[in-house]
């Protein structure tokens, strides 16, 4: 189990766009934001040719309140907000997969998303016209993701000893509905890595 606070100042909540660009700035307007986040993770060897690991993980993103465009005649005082995000998966381990010291694996789960980031007020009241879609006139951004969806995250690698100190691992990652939304189509990704232990 793992807990972690964190405080943001215009900056991403996960390092290297890990999550979906909501997950990452999952409050606006917001200058400064901080975090509680929770996670849970576990690994069972059920035998020496097969394991399985999961985690789950929430993270609750409190906004303070602020001011968009200050001293001009656009100044507008906002409230405080909050989002929530999760992220989870399991991953099954092969070890000495064909050839004893190679590895087989493969892992589902969802990328860091949002299910619910409030509009602070006074963004959340309705607009003057209707069928606006400038990403305010709700009380919550998740409501305005078309075609929502839960980006998953799907792998399989298989890591090859060529020699003790050489290892080459292929792979192929599939991300369904990236950015939360089924409107962005699939990606596969072919990828290759090796490894040289000194």
């Amino acid at each position: 189990m793992i807990y972690n606070r964190g405080y943001f100042t215009n900056g991403n909540i996960f390092n290297n766009d890990l999550g979906t660009s909501l997950a990452n700035n999952p409050i606006f307007p917001a200058d400064k934001y901080t975090t509680n986040s929770y996670g849970v993770s576990g690994l069972w060897r059920i035998s020496r040719r097969f394991a399985v690991n999961a985690w789950f993980a929430y993270t609750d993103a409190q906004s303070v309140s602020g001011t968009v465009a200050p001293g001009t005649r656009f100044e507008t005082r906002f409230d405080s907000s909050s989002a929530d995000i999760l992220t989870y998966g399991v991953s099954l381990a092969f070890p000495d997969l064909f050839k004893e010291g190679n590895l087989g694996g493969i892992v589902v789960g969802a990328v860091p998303h949002i299910t619910r980031a409030r509009i602070p007020s006074p963004f959340d009241a309705p607009q003057s016209f209707p069928d606006n879609f400038s990403g305010f006139g709700t009380d919550d951004y998740v409501k305005r993701i078309p075609s929502r969806a839960t980006p998953f995250h799907v792998e399989a690698f298989y890591v090859h000893r060529i020699t003790d100190n050489i290892l080459l691992t292929p792979g192929v990652i599939w991300l369904t509905a990236p950015n939360q939304t089924n409107k962005n189509p699939d990606v596969v990704i072919g990828t290759v890595r090796a490894t040289f232990l000194f």
